[in-house]
């Protein structure tokens, strides 16, 4: 989720050694993977806190790649279409809180009621964003063609 791709891996790092030291607080091994997730995604708060918010950014396409196969998820189909156009550039220039969701319930294919539990947020704020959001990316790639 981070513009670049070594900061992305010191996040990852970060958020594991916290893990490993917080794992007492899991209550339930069968939340292993939300609990993760919220730990990397606060971890990427802190870090873009710390510098900028420019620097979460969507997966890039090479991470698709593995040893030359390209593996042929929804995902990998969408970032071909970003390739193609603007859509990557409009969504790095949205406020961090459209961002956030938007590459969440998009990119990671979390539910709703996912984002909230790992942002610790409402649902209806979760909702809200995302439809905010896909309003000002419309809007943002509607003023691109029209240029």
């Amino acid at each position: 989720m981070l513009k670049d791709r070594y900061e992305a891996e010191d996040v990852v790092q970060d958020a594991f050694l916290l893990a490993f030291e917080k794992i007492s607080q899991l209550q339930e091994a069968a939340k292993l993977k939300h609990w993760l997730v919220s730990i990397v995604i606060n971890q990427c708060r802190k870090r873009t806190r710390r510098w900028s918010f420019k620097n979460i950014l969507l997966r890039r396409s090479e991470d698709i790649f593995e040893d030359g196969i390209v593996e042929e998820t929804p995902e990998s189909e969408l970032l071909r279409l970003i390739e193609g156009q603007s859509l990557s550039v409009e969504i790095r220039a949205l406020d961090f809180k459209y961002r956030e969701v938007i590459a969440l319930f998009y990119f990671q294919q979390l539910s709703v009621k996912e984002i909230s539990d790992i942002t610790k947020e409402n649902e209806s704020t979760i909702k809200s964003r995302l439809s905010r959001g896909r309003k000002q990316l419309k809007e943002r790639l509607k003023g691109e063609r029209s240029e």
